[in-house]
């Protein structure tokens, strides 16, 4: 076994259902959303940046195979269950003081938001992302200020805009000023031993 299956083991309890670095990437199946998101994501590569954080440079992710432009990156951080959505906010934008500013500026709460604290308030352990810059995905551009989940529910989950249930692992985006959110899961669920 090698060190980072044994920190996320250490990490989790293993009674939970539980989400790796291993399940960023690979393809998501849409499952339901509104009609402009993607109906398959590819992210064809993940680097990995310690055992909490990877990116996903914009030039990895294809939406219905067309690759996205431009020189970005999402960086995705893990929670693990017992942080707060503050918390979560104020970690991710440890590197960007502009992007704390741009997540918490406004007091009005967005499905994002919500989304986030219903994870933080349920106890899963998830990945976390905000794109700061728009994403542009051959004919689909998905806005700046698009959160990211990645997380595999124990139970029912009911999230604003969306139920869902044990024994998928979901990818979630959220546009910040979007009603609903696309939602995905993994086209071949990955076996463990």
């Amino acid at each position: 076994m090698n060190c980072v299956l044994i920190t996320f083991l250490v990490l989790l309890n293993l009674s939970t259902a539980s989400i790796t670095g291993d399940d960023l990437q690979g393809e998501f199946q849409a499952l339901s959303g509104p009609s402009y998101c993607p109906l398959k994501i590819k992210h064809e590569s993940v680097t990995k940046l310690d055992r909490m954080r990877y990116y996903i440079y914009y030039e990895n992710i294809l939406h219905d195979n067309q690759v996205c432009s431009g020189d970005d990156f999402l960086t995705l951080m893990f929670r693990d269950g017992t942080s707060t959505a503050h918390s979560t906010l104020r970690t991710l934008s440890g590197e960007n003081s502009f992007l704390l500013n741009e997540l918490v500026r406004d007091s009005t709460k967005n499905k994002g938001d919500m989304i986030l604290e219903e994870l933080s308030n349920q106890g899963l352990p998830f990945y976390f992302g905000h794109s700061l810059n728009s994403q542009k995905c051959g004919k689909v551009t998905m806005p700046q200020n698009t959160y990211f989940f990645f997380f595999e529910p124990k139970s029912a989950l009911a999230l604003p805009g969306v139920s869902l249930h044990p024994g998928k692992k979901y990818m979630i985006m959220q546009g910040k000023n979007e009603s609903k959110p696309c939602v995905y899961t993994n086209k071949i669920l990955p076996t463990y031993p």
